[in-house]
């Protein structure tokens, strides 16, 4: 900040508390008063001099926000317009009331550090009122859209242990004249606790409230985030198609019911999450049940809570069918388990606990698993059609719309990433060995899941966890335990068995987690099939036993190639292709999928836009960047987009590691044989055009023709089918 603004009118300036993209919050003293203030101040010297809408803007918005006037809700008392005699440029501020106390940001973090989680009285406490307060907000026809831990402050100056609740940051977007959309929040901070609609580029809502409301209660209740990564874009595509992991798994002291309304509040669709905030803290309060505090929290009467005791199947996950080997030893009595939802937990891996109420939800029909025979099918699954390209000219490109086009591409990313994995984890169903059965019952799923730990030099952190989820299971024979294992491919049998661990039967479930190795490595890149032995349980098993007698529960990804596959790929194939290694890229030099590479440049070009925004007034910045975009979205055709450009544009690429990469483009839109080239995808590999969105469109037609295509990846892939086409678009 100028030195000039050190003092704001009569206020004193202390102490900067906080800095986020163009918002500075400081402490003041107010003299007339003799109190502290606080001072939240609006400032982009660059884009308010381009800006003359800013002033009646601010006053504006900030006019609503001094409305608010709840005991939960920081106060605004004034709104100032300041110039800066250096740079002339205008700076809006608010002043509020100062909070003396810590944030709840500050609280989650000392509290982890200690080892520790908060008493469930404060837990109860906080969501009372911070949702008292959020409804009060909406009821205004405000909306906060960026609720997080530190936009919470603890007023020290309370009985409760935890302190006063007070919400901060309301309006924060709108003064600065940009939407609640994780491309407008872009570069102000990480979107850790940003709604998947958001992360799709659309404006906050009530519903994006509840869903951060959520994030923070998981991260309360289990000491870290659901979603994690290394760059934003990494956690804004979890945010939009990676399910969190249960917080059950997490913390065991968590109950059912706790865990179900974690999860119900983070549903990735808006209108399956709690209605408002007052009955998430009602459901809270009655799963919690302080005693001791007098609190009741009844629901309102015609909005009653609604949730699943189970959470949501992860949509990024692959499952396969597992059955029970029907030549493998003595079949196991049990009771077969029903159809299970591949959007459904199984309530039944969960032991109901006296006193708290079952919720129920309505879901989407549930797509029924049938398990995978031993010899494949002979038809194979139909798929939908593809929509050729337009046949229209192309566009010049411009700047305008240059951002949007890269959101495009980020969702098509994000769907072919919950496509894939949708054919992969959500495979493995558990059944058990049934004589003279024409099906076979299922007994529970196993997932590939991903910790999101992703190295840029090859396909780490992708499918490198398991998780095994199993119910109706009998106990082990006394002096005998459960083992799980991954094998290699059905071709592969030399391949070295991964033990994943002893899995522990507790009332006849099975939940256990394989967190992976050190490295993280992809699993699915050697391993296709899982099974369950019963072996002796104070033997270290380095090694799997060979008698077969030991083996209770198998399963595999569907191997079978395609009779209609030109190339004769199965579905492991295409998904490998994806998701481990594309030989088209690895002679490159390109190691990892090609679903893995289009998320990475996708990330890179939204950095490069923001980066470009930031430093427009740098002219040779600026050309660099936009020449770096280019390349990345056009390869070899980014020449044509330079032709005319001006004197002094660099129209080649100055880093060699860019250029490697950008030989392999997102779109090739220059190629005149394209809608040639878009028809012969469906027939011949070696057709294929070098560019990310045609690519993964063929590996997406292949795994809709080999066998075991369902429903739900049908209709996940029309979704990618119409992203694809809303880029090509523009």
């Amino acid at each position: 900040m100028s030195t000039s603004l050190r003092d704001l009118g009569k206020f004193k300036l202390q102490e900067c508390i906080g800095k986020v993209g163009r918002v500075e919050t400081w402490k003041a003293v107010d003299p007339s008063f003799r109190r502290y203030v606080t001072i939240k101040i609006f400032h982009d010297d660059q884009e308010q001099q381009n800006d003359p809408n800013f002033i009646s803007r601010f006053e504006r918005e900030a006019k609503v926000l001094r409305t608010l006037q709840h005991s939960n809700i920081v106060s605004i008392f004034d709104v100032r317009i300041a110039r800066s005699p250096e740079s002339e440029s205008t700076t809006g501020y608010l002043l509020m009331d100062y909070i003396e106390g810590e944030t709840l940001e500050d609280y989650i973090l000392n509290i982890a550090q200690a080892g520790k989680f908060p008493p469930p009285r404060d837990i109860v406490y906080l969501f009372k009122a911070i949702s008292s307060a959020i409804d009060y907000a909406h009821q205004k026809g405000i909306v906060h859209g960026n609720i997080k831990p530190a936009n919470i402050l603890l007023n020290k100056w309370s009985l409760m242990s935890i302190g006063e609740p007070v919400l901060t940051g309301f309006g924060t977007a709108k003064l600065l004249g940009t939407s609640t959309s994780v491309l407008s929040l872009w570069g102000l901070e990480t979107p850790l606790y940003l709604s998947p609609e958001q992360c799709q580029g659309q404006s906050g809502n009530e519903q994006s409230d509840i869903y951060a409301l959520g994030v923070i209660l998981y991260e309360m209740c289990t000491g870290t985030l659901p979603f994690r990564g290394d760059s934003p874009s990494d956690i804004m595509v979890q945010h939009i198609n990676v399910a969190p992991k249960p917080p059950i798994l997490i913390n065991p002291d968590i109950s059912p019911a706790l865990s179900a309304i974690i999860l119900h509040s983070l549903e990735k669709n808006p209108r399956m999450r709690f209605p408002n905030a007052t009955d998430m803290a009602a459901a809270l309060a009655e799963v919690l049940r302080p005693k001791s505090m007098g609190l009741t929290l009844p629901a309102s009467p015609k909005t009653v809570v609604q949730l699943p005791l189970q959470p949501p199947t992860p949509k990024t996950v692959v499952r396969l069918p597992l059955q029970h080997s029907t030549s493998y030893g003595p079949a196991i009595s049990s009771q077969p388990a029903a159809s299970i939802s591949t959007r459904d937990w199984n309530p039944g891996s969960f032991p109901e606990t006296g006193g708290i109420p079952r919720y129920a939800v309505q879901s989407q029909p549930p797509v029924t698993l049938t398990p995978l025979p031993l010899t494949p099918p002979p038809a194979t699954a139909p798929f939908p059609s593809v929509t050729p390209f337009p046949s229209g000219g192309r566009k010049a490109a411009n700047n305008s719309n240059l951002l949007t086009r890269k959101l495009h591409v980020i969702m098509i990313a994000a769907l072919i990433g919950a496509f894939a994995f949708s054919m992969l984890g959500t495979y493995f169903v558990l059944t058990r060995q049934q004589e003279n059965a024409v099906s076979v019952p299922l007994v529970g799923h196993v997932y590939f899941i991903s910790s999101g730990r992703a190295n840029i030099n090859n396909s780490q952190g992708i499918n490198d966890e398991v998780q095994v989820d199993l119910q109706n299971i009998p106990a082990p024979a006394e002096g005998k335990s459960y083992y799980a294992w991954l094998l290699g491919d059905v071709n592969q049998p030399e391949m070295p068995w991964v033990l994943l661990g002893k899995v522990s039967e507790n009332q006849g479930n099975i939940a256990f987690v394989y967190p992976g190795d050190q490295l993280h490595t992809n699993l699915l890149a050697n391993n296709s099939r899982f099974l369950i032995t019963e072996e002796n349980a104070h033997k270290t098993q380095n090694n799997p036993f060979l008698d077969l007698s030991t083996w209770r529960y198998y399963a595999v990804l569907p191997q079978n190639r395609s009779s209609t596959d030109v190339d004769h790929f199965s579905m492991l194939d295409h998904l490998r292709h994806l998701l481990v290694q594309a030989p088209e890229l690895d002679a490159l030099g390109l190691p990892g999928g090609m679903s893995l590479w289009l998320l990475r440049n996708t990330e890179e070009i939204l950095r490069w836009s923001v980066e470009t925004k930031d430093r427009f007034k740098d002219l040779n910045a600026v050309r660099s960047l936009l020449t770096n975009i280019l390349y990345y979205l056009d390869g070899k055709c980014a020449l044509k987009d330079l032709q005319g450009v001006p004197v002094g544009m660099p129209r080649t690429l100055l880093d060699q590691t860019i250029a490697h990469i950008a030989q392999f483009a997102l779109l090739n839109p220059c190629m005149q044989e394209q809608l040639e080239q878009a028809s012969a995808l469906k027939n011949a590999f070696h057709d294929t055009p070098h560019d990310y969105l045609d690519h993964d469109l063929f590996h997406l037609v292949g795994v809709l023709r080999s066998p075991g295509a369902t429903p739900a990846t049908r209709a996940l892939a029309a979704q990618i089918n119409t992203a694809i086409n809303n880029v090509r678009a523009w």
